[in-house]
């Protein structure tokens, strides 16, 4: 090769030199810029990946019907309970219907029952004090007055046996709380287990002293069989004359029980019957 053309050359080399420079330059260039271009998509996507997608209109859609069907099963059982709930009340509405039903009853044998141990009470302490008065005079002409009112007073007498088989069969069977109203129940409880518990120790108190102290006495001063006296000394004793005495202490004392109660029946009688007027029960 000849030293012109060689010349030549190197000349047209050194020419393109720059140009090769700016297009190296250049090429640098592009390629930093795909690689921040690549690191920006590489960020974006792990972006993407973290955040929440947006529902689209098919999620939206799944996403009301099961809050509907959600919203229909939850009606359904606070539906179900209320029903249950109603019918367990209109259940136990009747039962304690019935209950006043019957108490209501009850309480009226019983205050008839009450009214006719009062006035025989009454009855018998006039009685007493009348026998009283008639041994006290030691009047001996009065002997058949004497027999009659002792007779009366071994023989007639009456007790109070309280209507309760509503009251016991509720107690028993544990449905006593049925009744809402505490006073009514209060007023119940008292009556049956205090107040006619009390009558009825007064009365037996009164049956003990009529077998262990005049009966005796009556037995063995008296003809049973024509019922007068054989014997009138033990009856114008000061022995039967206390024994009286006590009696009419004892009536007295049970005759207070009888209002008591009486006045504690009627007040509970009114009460039911306002209550099943109102229907608050």
């Amino acid at each position: 090769m000849c030293r012109g053309c060689l010349s030549d050359k190197y000349t047209k080399f050194a020419l393109m030199e720059p140009l090769l420079a700016e297009e190296i330059e250049e090429k640098r260039q592009q390629y930093s810029q795909l690689r921040i271009g690549g690191l920006i998509r590489k960020i974006r996507g792990m972006k993407r990946m973290v955040r929440m997608p947006r529902p689209g209109r098919r999620t939206r859609v799944y996403f009301l019907v099961y809050s509907i069907e959600l919203l229909v099963v939850m009606l359904g059982v606070i539906a179900g309970f209320g029903m249950n709930n109603y019918a367990e009340s209109r259940r136990e509405k009747k039962q304690l219907l019935e209950f006043l039903n019957g108490l209501e009853t009850d309480l009226a044998t019983d205050l008839i029952n009450l009214r006719a141990g009062d006035s025989m009470a009454n009855q018998k302490m006039a009685e007493l004090i009348g026998l009283v008065g008639l041994l006290k005079s030691n009047d001996t002409s009065q002997l058949a007055m004497i027999d009659e009112l002792i007779q009366k007073t071994i023989l007639e007498n009456r007790f109070f046996y309280s209507a309760n088989t509503t009251y016991e069969s509720v107690k028993q069977g544990g449905q006593v709380n049925l009744i809402k109203d505490f006073q009514l129940k209060g007023d119940l409880i008292y009556l049956y287990e205090f107040q006619y518990g009390q009558l009825r120790v007064r009365e037996e108190i009164i049956l003990d002293d009529l077998r262990t102290k005049i009966e005796p006495l009556v037995m063995a001063s008296y003809d049973l069989v024509e019922f007068r006296a054989f014997d009138p000394d033990n009856l114008f004793s000061v022995q039967f004359t206390n024994y009286l005495q006590q009696m009419i202490v004892n009536h007295t004392a049970t005759l207070q029980y009888f209002k008591e109660a009486q006045a504690k029946c009627e007040a509970i009688q009114k009460r039911i019957q306002e209550k099943k007027l109102h229907g608050d029960y």
